[in-house]
């Protein structure tokens, strides 16, 4: 920003009665720190329960009476690992280089029929700190090729398994939990087994997803501890 002190926080709300729709929610809450020079991941996890169409985007964040912060720009980044935000998973990656608070908000477009007809808006506060923290190690086995990959199709009724297991080198106690759609699901949910430990942590996620779940769109969880973040996509098709 280019003069934060006089920048203020806006919020609004826009109220419609509809009694046959529900407005896209973020699964995840908002996560405010990030390491120098350690690749940072997040997901909002944008998710709408009514199964209408979706689109997210980084957006400008709103000053006093809904105007655009003046002189805005997104948070500092490894020129080789650009602030980004995965226009099919929602999931935001960026290496942080300079110590700060930083600014980020995201928006959610929810369409029916292809026509708008919702949407909502999260800001949330970076800081990037320095930290002696080493880094948490991450091995994922699956069922399934690509058997330690982050996007898996899955056929209808086809039994699927994929175990997470994360390693903490400075031997801090992990917890581990998950979140996403395919774990909200009103009938035939996937399932989420976590194991947690004072310097390892394990995740299991099971699913036999029927044939009335196959869609083009992908189902995207993530599952975070303390350290890490890691998305991933499930296509049933």
């Amino acid at each position: 920003m280019a003069n934060p002190a006089s920048e203020s926080h806006h919020f609004y709300s826009i109220v419609l009665i509809d009694t046959t729709n529900s407005t896209p929610v973020f699964l995840n809450p908002p996560i405010v720190m990030a390491q120098e020079n350690v690749p940072f991941y997040y997901n909002p996890l944008p998710f709408d329960f009514d199964g209408d169409s979706i689109a997210w985007s980084l957006d400008v964040p709103l000053s006093s009476n809904g105007v655009p912060v003046a002189g805005y720009v997104l948070p500092s980044s490894d020129s080789l690992v650009p602030f980004n935000m995965d226009p099919l998973t929602g999931e935001i990656t960026f290496l942080p280089n300079l110590l700060g608070n930083f600014q980020v908000s995201v928006r959610v477009k929810e369409y029916r029929n292809g026509l708008q007809i919702g949407e909502i808006t999260r800001d949330m506060q970076l800081i990037v700190v320095q930290s002696l923290n080493v880094p948490a190690v991450l091995m994922i086995s699956s069922n399934s090729a690509p058997f330690n990959g982050k996007t898996y199709t899955i056929a209808p009724n086809a039994a699927f398994s994929m175990t997470v297991s994360i390693f903490d080198q400075d031997n801090q106690g992990l917890t581990l939990a998950g979140r996403g759609e395919a774990f909200s699901l009103a009938s035939n949910p996937a399932m989420l087994s976590v194991v947690n430990g004072a310097s390892s942590a394990t995740a299991t996620v099971s699913w036999s997803p029927n044939s009335t779940q196959a869609r083009t769109a992908p189902y995207v969880i993530g599952l975070r501890v303390s350290k890490i973040m890691v998305i991933w996509c499930f296509k049933v098709m």
